[in-house]
């Protein structure tokens, strides 16, 4: 499958993802008010960090490991659930220990549900691990659809749970528990039966799942994996550390209204990851320099789809906002304009990332989210009791773009492209994107 291909089947399904889940945050904001989306947000936030400590390692590794070798991914499958049960234990005694830690008492409100939230991790650790393996064997039906059926039972457990049964948070956690357990054994039953079918060349992978664990090729994944999880880890944290400043200086319902901005920006980040992912499958099989070429086509396609979203919040999020999600919420709307110049540094810097993934995680790629990291939990602590959420809006922006400057010198030093071809569109981009929409309409 081509890469324009591939990434419109992928847009195409993140566009139902993204509309079940926008749906669904509408849902939750309104009827849990402020304060209640403070506390979701905050446990949303801690599963999404747990599961990517745990399971981005596993992630990254099972898509290359499959990527590189198809045979692979019986040996692999049994491998990710024995990782999901170790991940299982320990989030446990993190649970039993973590009621003495200091971070524990920051989460006072929601204590109660802390466990589901760990156990939500860890079925988000085996979900991811059986999708990269899908990714792997460019499987892009299952590889897309499994997230789109995950999110429809989400949203309609939270339907149940929130308009009918009126459980409030309670009932939204436990939607999303039994959401990510029930898609995650749609996955399990989908790859064993891909394994086992004809369509794989070699019966060594049947053989491989019956064989259970592989520890060589388990010590591989961790090993491959390292790296990348603590460079997904650095950006979550640059991504997501604001949340919890907010809430230590405001309190949750500050951090609900805070959330609403996040939201939006999360928004025009959509496009990118996905062009991201398939550019991350796509680079490994190509020459260098066939493969920044790429990467300069996509990163101008995006820097000018991030640009034009940007404007239009501008312009409708004003009122948008409230519309929405209701007036109260309406102070999100200048956060979000202060962090806007640094979600398209991030929306761009992203495609350029995935590149330098794939030429082996060089060392910038550590440095930059680490110092960019740095930056914002300082003009957080600096700005946030100053001036707010604006504060926060402004420091989040800020360490965004450092982020992305970082990242495109390195790639410029390093490649024979400058800035500006990364960033400007060019008369040929547009005539491939033409040539593609007729040779579509010309098939139906």
């Amino acid at each position: 499958m081509t890469f324009f291909r591939s990434l419109s089947f992928k847009v195409s399904a993140d566009a139902i993802v993204f509309a079940f889940g926008f749906a669904n945050s509408v849902l939750i904001t309104r009827i849990l008010g402020p304060a209640g989306r403070g506390h979701y947000v905050l446990l949303a936030t801690t599963i999404n960090l747990l599961a990517l400590f745990f399971g981005e390692g596993l992630r990254q590794s099972n898509a290359y490991l499959v990527g590189k070798d198809r045979s692979r991914a019986g040996r692999l499958f049994p491998n990710t659930i024995l990782w999901g049960s170790t991940v299982g234990v320990l989030l446990l005694g993190l649970f039993l220990l973590g009621q003495r830690w200091f971070w524990f008492s920051k989460l006072t409100e929601v204590k109660g549900l802390l466990l589901v939230a760990l156990l939500i991790a860890v079925a988000t650790v085996l979900f991811r691990g059986f999708c990269a393996i899908f990714l792997g064997l460019e499987r892009m039906v299952e590889y897309n659809l499994t997230p789109v059926f995950f999110i429809f039972l989400y949203f309609c457990g939270n339907l149940v749970a929130l308009k009918v049964l009126d459980l409030g948070l309670p009932g939204v956690i436990s939607s999303w528990f039994l959401a990510v357990v029930l898609v995650s054994g749609l996955a399990v039953f989908l790859l064993r039966k891909i394994i086992r079918s004809d369509l794989l060349p070699g019966r060594e992978i049947d053989a491989g799942v019956r064989k259970g664990l592989d520890t060589a090729l388990l010590r591989s994944s961790l090993r491959l994996g390292s790296k990348g999880m603590l460079i997904s880890l650095l950006l979550v944290l640059l991504f997501r550390v604001d949340i919890y400043l907010v809430n230590h200086f405001l309190g949750p319902g500050l951090t609900g209204i805070y959330s609403i901005s996040i939201v939006f920006a999360e928004m025009l980040q959509k496009v990118p990851n996905a062009a991201g992912a398939v550019l991350f499958s796509k680079i490994g099989s190509r020459k260098q320099q066939l493969g920044d070429q790429l990467t300069a086509t996509v990163c101008r396609f995006i820097f000018l789809f991030t640009l034009v979203l940007a404007i239009a919040l501008v312009l409708s999020g004003k009122w948008l906002i409230p519309l929405l999600f209701g007036e109260r919420f309406s102070g999100a709307y200048l956060p979000l304009v202060c962090m806007l110049p640094g979600v398209i540094a991030v929306a761009s810097g992203s495609i350029i990332n995935t590149n330098l993934w794939g030429r082996g995680y060089p060392l910038l790629t550590v440095i930059a989210p680490a110092a960019a990291l740095s930056v914002n939990i300082g003009l957080n602590v600096l700005l946030i009791p100053a001036i707010g959420l604006v504060g926060a809006g402004l420091a989040t922006s800020v360490a965004y773009t450092l982020w992305g400057v970082l990242i495109f010198g390195y790639f410029v030093r390093n490649s024979s492209l400058s800035f500006s071809e990364l960033i400007w569109p060019k008369i040929s981009d547009l005539l491939v994107f033409k040539q593609r929409i007729e040779k579509r309409c010309s098939l139906r």
